[in-house]
């Protein structure tokens, strides 16, 4: 019986506001699709919590020979944070009738911090499975199992809820329970999905 959730939080709980390359131009103008492209390749060590994400968004300026500050490029982008209230006011839902609730996700520490603190998840959830500090990624079978160790819940207690079918079929390999589903869509179907594996 599924006893602990854990909720994506790009494209389930929170949004960029038009996307990541809208949010981007303003800000590097032809080169903004680029550095988007460059940064992602570049992320690992900063989800995995091994750097800062600001040196990473240094190396990848200096590497592509831009000017820019890196932290206004860090708060304009990954600082641009739309959260979905209904999605928020189901995980609160969800925790009155008893269930636990755990952030999962792919973050940089500095981000992280950014949600937690900047934008009321510490206050959201029950607790946090995030890359930087679990020091795994989504989809790695390790993710799914310090997350599980996090909670104190086995693989048949666990749900996932994600955008990313990738990492909806590795947590179903782990022996969760997982629904794929992106806030673009209502939350209706999300509620009967819930309902379902209940």
């Amino acid at each position: 019986m599924v006893r602990s959730l854990f909720f994506d939080a790009d494209g389930v709980l929170q949004r960029v506001p038009d996307g990541w390359h809208a949010a981007a131009a303003p800000l590097l103008g032809a080169h903004a699709e680029e550095f988007l492209e460059a940064v992602w390749r570049e992320e690992r060590t900063a989800l995995l919590g091994e750097e800062p994400m600001l040196e990473v968004i240094s190396r990848v300026l200096e590497g592509l020979g831009l000017v820019a500050d890196p932290l206004a490029l860090f708060v304009g982008l990954w600082q641009r944070v739309e959260v979905d209230a209904e999605v928020a006011s189901l995980i609160a839902e969800l925790r009155a009738e008893g269930f636990r609730c755990f952030l999962a996700t792919n973050q940089n520490p500095e981000r992280m911090d950014y949600l937690l603190d900047g934008l009321g998840y510490r206050e959201l959830f029950d607790g946090f499975a995030c890359s930087c500090t679990l020091g795994a990624i989504k989809p790695q079978p390790e993710f799914f199992a310090r997350a599980q160790a996090l909670a104190g819940v086995g693989a048949e207690q666990a749900l996932l809820i994600d955008d990313s079918r990738i990492n909806v079929a590795a947590a179903l390999e782990e022996g969760w329970t997982a629904i794929c589903w992106n806030n673009r869509e209502p939350l209706a179907r999300l509620r009967a999905e819930l309902a379902r594996v209940g």
